[in-house]
């Protein structure tokens, strides 16, 4: 299961993955763009994450801690970036969609 992708790692078919905007910062960092270096925390590891079948309701959501083994994951990533500073963005998977935008 792919847990973190590096931008230079996504693939046209992780837009499930990593949303729209991961997918566009793949597709430019491949395309050669200057783009910083980064990387997506993945769909599949939210889901492992909250370990949970069905949609969990906010107060699950807010009551979580990171699993050690995300976090783990996590900092990885960070260290390969080898950058003083990093810019995190939250985003949902649906929020880019070719027929619809729900940005912000």
């Amino acid at each position: 299961m792919i847990w973190i992708t590096h931008f230079n790692e996504i693939e046209e078919n992780n837009l499930p993955l990593v949303g729209g905007k991961g997918l566009n910062l793949g597709k430019l960092t491949k395309a050669g763009f200057r783009v910083p270096s980064g990387f997506c925390v993945t769909t599949a590891a939210y889901h492992a994450a909250i370990n949970v079948a069905e949609r969990p309701g906010q107060e699950t959501v807010n009551a979580m801690t990171l699993p050690e083994w995300l976090e783990s994951k996590i900092l990885d990533a960070y260290y390969q970036l080898d950058a003083n500073y990093v810019a995190v963005r939250s985003s949902a998977t649906a929020e880019d969609l070719p027929e619809a935008s729900f940005a912000g």
